[in-house]
């Protein structure tokens, strides 16, 4: 190419981003010739780079959002595009134009963002991954209110004529500061194409009872004034017989079916102990004032 490089409309947005040997001036440099000290300075220092790199990072995407914009055409990027990224050898910065066109994509969550009610609270808890973001913005690109929906919950369907209102609203949500580029990318598969578990035939069958087992009511036995255990059988006694049970039922699942009552007999279990156990310590409590009120 001449040494007169046509302008592209590109000049702008290069301006507008930080020179490589520009630093930020609120962020101290650490010395790493000696060893590091784990304390309140240093993680201040670590969370002013990180949220500048959050900052910068949402310039860029935003640029190249405005680029793909302004310039795609057809869902391809003209040759004058292609010949500026090389000029300008910003195939050394994102690797290749695809990774570029990936931070475009996420520029589309940030400029949505910009544009809704508490959008700055949902970009707070963006994911930090590039990749993480990159998924979010399919879910953008799908279903606004689907993606504003994910920062507060993990909707889950089993039909695709199920609406977002009809889903059940639990779960940790699917767009958080902890998620993954794999575990969105998952949910959104899955939200796509809902998959349904098929009818388990063999246990239709199971109707037969076999026996019924019958605990004694020590397991609930605690000493009404400490709150410790008291009797012959403990919840560790019936941790190992279910353990049994399961081990000789082991691949037997097409002829047996187990089903107890295991995970209400651990909560009463807990709440007994949890309440003479409090019991327990109000009344060592009573005597220690009684006793010190004598001396």
């Amino acid at each position: 190419m001449s040494g007169n490089k046509r302008n592209v409309g590109f000049a702008k947005a290069k301006q507008s981003l930080p020179a490589d040997n520009e630093t930020d001036a609120d962020t101290d440099a650490v010395d790493l010739s000696n060893s590091i000290v784990l304390d309140a300075d240093l993680a201040s220092t670590i969370k002013t780079a990180f949220t500048n790199i959050k900052n910068n990072r949402e310039q860029v995407c935003k640029i190249g959002r405005q680029i793909r914009v302004e310039h795609m055409v057809d869902g391809k990027y003209p040759e004058s595009f292609k010949q500026w990224f090389k000029d300008e050898k910003l195939d050394k910065v994102f690797g290749s134009e695809g990774y570029f066109s990936r931070h475009a994509s996420i520029g589309d969550v940030f400029h949505y963002l910009d544009n809704v009610k508490d959008g700055s609270k949902y970009k707070r808890v963006l994911p930090p991954s590039v990749g993480a973001l990159y998924e979010t913005s399919k879910i953008c690109d799908y279903d606004k209110q689907l993606f504003l929906a994910c920062f507060t919950y993990r909707p889950e369907r089993t039909s695709t004529l199920d609406q977002l209102e009809d889903c059940k609203q639990e779960g940790d949500p699917v767009i958080s500061e902890s998620a993954t580029e794999a575990s969105i990318r998952s949910w959104f598969t899955t939200w796509k194409q809902p998959r349904v578990k098929p009818k388990d035939e063999t246990s239709d069958k199971m109707t037969i009872k076999l026996l019924t087992i019958y605990a004694s009511t020590d397991l609930y036995l605690f000493d009404a004034e400490t709150g410790l255990k008291t009797g012959d059988l403990d919840l560790e006694k019936v941790d190992q017989l279910k353990s049994d049970i399961e081990a000789a039922l082991e691949n037997r699942d097409t002829m047996f079916k187990l089903e107890g009552e295991f995970d209400s007999v651990k909560a009463k279990y807990n709440a007994e102990r949890e309440k003479l156990t409090n019991n327990g310590k109000k009344s060592t409590t009573k005597k220690s004032t009684k006793k010190s009120a004598k001396k």
